[in-house]
């Protein structure tokens, strides 16, 4: 049996939410919000830290990354309505694990408790669908990378492509323009292509391909992935586990094979370990994401590198073009910068015929304003 789950919030609605989407098989407690986090380290049975957010305050979000520092291994799961870019930046660091917006879905909460309680176990629900669909999206990647997906960012609006722009969003290509590779859409649903063509995998089969792809410059041993997908097998029947994942992988190269015509094996196993054999980079809107992020940690030079890399993929994503730009600005590079707005223009032409946007367009006058 699980620990229990304190809520440190007053929204009685919210409370109840919590309480429902535990099954009646979890302890929700709600403790006051004058209680400090140094009070809430006396308490030895706190399974899982659930924390209302209040904008446009910020100041808890220090002494909650303090708290985490020390308790590391309870899971806090921050509810919020305020995703401005200064919150956004509060909630990275604070180590929560998941971020999700007001008012709450149950669901969502309900795989919160799932990927971070260990022994948890929640009635069957009454339609296996639809637990299997919420499963399928951001919780994946809380399993695979927690923190990926902080604030349940809006990628349409964040990064892809503004609707008046007539490049469509990579993931959705037109089978004549197609990438030849690897393409995964984490966010919301997932979504795999291969070639142009979208690949359907069982539910199980879904996760673990997503997983190994997320990892895909790695090589990851079968005990791992046993253990992360099947992990009370593993403790108790190893070779059950391993005999489990075995049954997913098979499926996974034979749902290739017959939706690709794809003979070349994608997953190789190698000295115990499994990984990806990709022969171009995989295309992935986690890669995006990670490209906005760093750019506002002011790493700037790996942003470039990695808004190079996925240039080199689809050269027409103009939201990419201008965090270039913008990264070259902080870094002093003004000759980069307008070299890039000029490639940007030639490409529009090109391809669409048109300009860029007329976002585009103030970034680059701003950037050329300053350098001068």
């Amino acid at each position: 049996m699980p620990q229990k789950v304190f809520y440190r919030g007053s929204n009685a609605t919210l409370l109840r939410t919590l309480r429902a989407s535990g099954g009646g098989s979890l302890q929700v407690e709600q403790i006051p919000e004058s209680l400090s986090f140094k009070d809430l380290a006396r308490m030895s049975d706190v399974g899982m830290l659930v924390l209302q957010h209040e904008p446009p305050a910020s100041d808890s979000f220090a002494s909650l990354r303090n708290w985490q520092r020390e308790n590391p291994d309870v899971p806090v799961l921050v509810l919020t309505s305020d995703y401005t870019p200064d919150t956004t930046k509060f909630l990275m660091r604070s180590g929560a694990k998941e971020v999700l917006p007001l008012p709450v879905d149950g669901d969502k909460v309900l795989a919160c408790y799932e990927a971070f309680l260990p022994g948890f176990r929640h009635a069957p629900l009454k339609s296996p669908k639809s637990k299997r669909a919420t499963k399928t999206g951001n919780m994946l990647l809380a399993a695979a990378a927690p923190g990926i997906v902080v604030a349940s960012v809006d990628m349409q609006a964040t990064v892809l492509p503004e609707r008046q722009n007539p490049a469509p969003a990579v993931i959705e290509q037109s089978v004549e323009n197609y990438y030849n590779g690897l393409e995964v859409n984490y966010f919301g649903l997932l979504k795999v292509r291969l070639n142009g063509k979208k690949i359907d995998f069982n539910w199980q089969a879904k996760m673990l391909f997503g997983y190994l792809a997320y990892h895909s410059n790695k090589a990851l041993s079968r005990d791992h992935l046993a253990r992360v997908f099947w992990p009370e097998k593993q403790e108790s029947q190893p070779e059950s586990a391993r005999r489990s994942l075995n049954v997913e992988l098979n499926h996974i190269r034979k749902a290739i094979r017959q939706q690709t015509g794809m003979e070349r094996e994608l997953i190789v196993f190698d000295k115990n370990c499994y990984r990806l054999q990709l022969d171009r980079p995989m295309l992935s809107d986690v890669a995006t994401f990670k490209t906005i992020w760093l750019c506002d940690k002011g790493e700037y030079y790996r942003a470039t590198s990695v808004c190079h890399e996925i240039l080199t993929r689809d050269q027409r994503m103009e939201a990419i073009h201008r965090r270039l730009m913008f990264c070259y600005g902080k870094l002093g590079m003004c000759n980069k910068v307008g070299q890039q707005y000029r490639l940007l223009c030639q490409i529009m032409e090109r391809e669409f015929q048109s300009k860029p946007s007329a976002e585009t367009t103030r970034l680059y006058q701003q950037i050329k304003k300053e350098c001068e």
